[in-house]
């Protein structure tokens, strides 16, 4: 399967297709129900949430992390 920047193409693909990143898109089709994205329009992709969104001049677009929610972290001091 191969997206390219620009296309189309449903979350299960640009999930599939960028695995662990953060995706700029805008979203081009919701599900009634609940309003979460079905299709989205691939605009940008990276590892780093800062870099993917620093050069963006769009006012109409929304970002994705494709990976795993993390869980809480718990720090020891000494």
């Amino acid at each position: 399967m191969e997206i390219s920047h620009g296309e189309t193409a449903t979350m299960n693909e640009a999930t599939e297709k960028y695995p662990r990143q953060w995706l700029v898109v805008k979203v081009v089709d919701r599900d009634k129900e609940s309003g979460q994205p079905l299709k989205v329009k691939i605009l940008f992709n990276g590892l780093d949430l800062n870099s993917v969104t620093s050069n963006i001049e769009l006012d109409d677009y929304c970002t994705i992390y494709t990976g795993p929610i993390p869980g809480p972290k718990r720090i020891l001091m000494l």
